[in-house]
């Protein structure tokens, strides 16, 4: 072929086409390849007792039922809150929900409560939520075990709660499963603090 001859319009605009169908899906298996790669490293990474030990931060509460989202009957919007997991096996949650009551003075007496005391008690008890125990770590199952020794609910003292536990890198995802005959999970999403 010589390359003096000039070409014909319908011949550059086939190759250019063709070579931005080539560039086009080029740039979208590197897009996708990049997606796949996210997901991956999104996905949970191996987590040992080690690896849960430390201070970690509420980032939010999923609520599930029946597969789709749903407003937690327990927590209300945008909760915070800390879990702590120290070597020695004892561990510490505590969760606040907004909106908290405005207390404009205590309301803890020794004696006896008025009405407005015992409402204020209520709403205060209603927005947090907190316990403390022992805690072990299954990593062939991937499952934590907290036992409480106390709780802000009285009935919980000394129960058994067992958390599915999943860490993509960043994040600690403990997972609550419905007691059976009920179809619902309740994920905490936890971030670790310095």
């Amino acid at each position: 072929m010589d390359i003096r001859k000039p070409k014909p319009i319908h011949y550059w605009r086939e190759f250019l086409k063709e070579a931005g169908t080539i560039a086009l899906e080029a740039q979208v298996a590197a897009i996708l390849g990049l997606a796949v790669m996210a997901t991956n490293s999104a996905q949970a990474a191996p987590i040992d007792r080690d690896g849960i030990v430390g201070v970690w931060q509420l980032v939010r509460i999923d609520f599930m039922r029946d597969g789709k989202p749903a407003k937690d009957p327990n927590f209300a919007a945008n909760p915070t809150g800390e879990i702590i997991y120290d070597r020695s096996g004892w561990m510490g949650v505590q969760i606040v929900t907004a909106p908290r009551p405005v207390l404009t003075e205590k309301p803890r007496t020794s004696g006896v409560n008025s009405a407005a005391d015992a409402q204020a008690k209520a709403a205060a008890m209603d927005s947090y939520y907190a316990y403390y125990g022992r805690w072990t770590f299954d990593a062939a199952t991937s499952v934590v075990h907290h036992r409480l020794n106390a709780s802000l609910l009285p009935y919980e003292t000394g129960t058994e709660k067992i958390r599915d536990a999943k860490f993509d890198g960043q994040y600690l995802s403990l997972i609550v499963h419905a007691p059976k005959r009920e179809n619902w999970t309740r994920t905490l999403v936890w971030e670790r603090q310095p």
